[in-house]
């Protein structure tokens, strides 16, 4: 006599489910019956192996193990498939145990594929820009997708492409990078993939854009000179900014003094001092020598390289507007008075008269006055040329020439008469009013010696 209906158990050791019933490791399943008249032929275990639409094998059932009524065995789940199981039984006396549930689960330990193209990883790009993440999965999951682009310098970066489908996944291809200025970067692009179990996969790449070259910064002390002349060389300090690093044997600096152009050497002519690389901008500040620009002179100073994009950077370029030209000038300007100075009469009403007025390089300024009072001048090259009227007093005139770096000379040209007076030609007539006054002299002291002779014979003959 047996009216006890058979009860079915079945647990496992893996309960790590995720997003219902994805495990991404083996699960063991222990299926127990409690049956006192228990029989092995009596079990009926249905179940089914399937993976990505392809049926598989479904693992088979370990012999069973009787503990008093209790009767175990074991399933292992050991590879990548959706598993469906149930079992049923029935024992010797008819007795059906209670319908046993479908147990339905995935077991996949395979992290998705993913694949970055289009753009190659620490590659250097002055072309078209577009890459492509492509990534698939059996148990894809499409809404656990990350896809992250940052610039070194534009910070975070919007993914600007558009989604297309493959089987069991999907890629993303970027448009291509806008081609701008601000666009030179070195982005980092991440791109992470979850599948339904919990597997990541993930894959990170760094490339620059670099289509518009390098970028010049002028040194401060350098861009208050630039275009001007000074008096004092300093150190000519220039730095070269480029997403990429530059090839060191293409770097070339000239200096062009007075339109002689020479090759400059690292560290005899000038230093590099390099920062930068690795995930950042590199920088290249250029130290040149103030030795080389001691000598009065206009100089120009290029810089020339090549990138390991390819491209080709030059300060001197119109688009960098970062040329290097000044010049240095310790000379004073040169003032020549032509025909007239100090302490001189001219017996004229008006007298036009020129003042030369030179400098080795760039005149910027030349101020005369004619009695403290400026006067108007016509400039015939270094000729100034201007009028002096006549005047009964003594005149001068005070030029003063300044440079472009600032050097100035003051001249002056002073007592010197216009005037058509006679007293005055005669008075400013050195040797002859000197003369007068001899001659004057000598007939009053005659005129004097007569009278005393006069009085002394008038006294005689008394």
């Amino acid at each position: 006599m047996d009216k006890t209906p058979p009860v079915i158990s079945v647990s496992y050791d893996n309960n790590d489910a995720v997003n219902g019933n994805y495990f991404a490791a083996e699960r063991t399943a222990a299926v127990s019956i409690n049956e006192r008249n228990f029989e092995t032929s009596r079990i009926r275990i249905t179940g089914t192996a399937n993976d990505n639409g392809v049926d598989t094998v479904f693992p088979e059932v370990s012999s069973w193990r009787s503990n008093g009524d209790v009767h175990t065995a074991t399933i292992y789940y050991s590879e990548d498939s959706k598993y469906t199981f149930t079992i049923e039984y029935t024992d010797k006396a008819g007795n059906m145990a209670e319908e046993y549930p479908i147990d339905e689960f995935y077991i996949d330990k395979t992290s998705p594929t993913l694949e970055i193209s289009g753009v190659s990883h620490k590659s250097a790009n002055n072309g078209e820009v577009a890459p492509v993440a492509t990534y698939s999965d059996t148990n894809i999951d499409i809404d656990n997708v990350s896809i992250t682009l940052s610039g070194a310098n534009r910070g975070p970066v919007s993914c600007i492409g558009e989604y297309m489908d493959i089987e069991n996944g999907r890629s993303f291809v970027f448009e291509d990078f806008a081609r701008t200025k601000d666009v030179d970067d070195i982005y980092t692009l991440d791109v992470k993939i979850t599948d339904l179990a919990g597997n990541e996969t993930s894959e990170t790449i760094m490339f620059s854009v670099n289509r518009f070259g390098s970028v010049y910064v002028l040194h401060d002390s350098l861009k208050a000179i630039e275009g001007k002349y000074i008096r004092d060389e300093i150190d000519v300090i220039v730095t070269e900014i480029n997403v990429d690093s530059l090839k060191h044997d293409s770097i070339n600096i000239k200096l062009t003094k007075n339109d002689m152009t020479t090759d400059l050497t690292e560290g005899t002519d000038y230093i590099i001092n390099k920062t930068g690389g690795d995930g950042e901008w590199s920088e290249y500040e250029y130290v040149i020598h103030k030795s080389l620009f001691a000598g009065d002179g206009k100089y120009n100073v290029t810089l020339y390289s090549e990138d390991a994009a390819g491209n080709i950077n030059e300060n001197i370029d119109e688009s960098k507007k970062a040329e290097i030209s000044f010049g240095v000038d310790k000379t004073e300007p040169i003032i020549v008075p032509i025909d007239f100075e100090d302490g001189k009469t001219y017996a004229v009403e008006s007298k036009t008269v020129t003042v030369s007025i030179y400098d080795n390089l760039v005149l910027e300024d030349a101020i005369i006055l004619l009695n403290d009072k400026p006067v108007e001048y016509e400039v015939d090259g270094d000729d100034y040329t201007f009028e002096i009227t006549s005047s009964n007093s003594p005149q001068k005139v005070k030029i003063t020439a300044t440079d472009a770096a600032g050097n100035q000379l003051v001249k002056e040209v002073k007592d010197f008469y216009v005037t058509t007076n006679l007293f005055i030609r005669w008075y400013t007539n050195k040797p002859l009013f000197v003369g007068s006054l001899s001659g004057v002299g000598l007939v009053l002291g005659g005129i004097a010696v007569s009278i005393i002779l006069s009085k002394k014979k008038k006294t005689v003959e008394a």
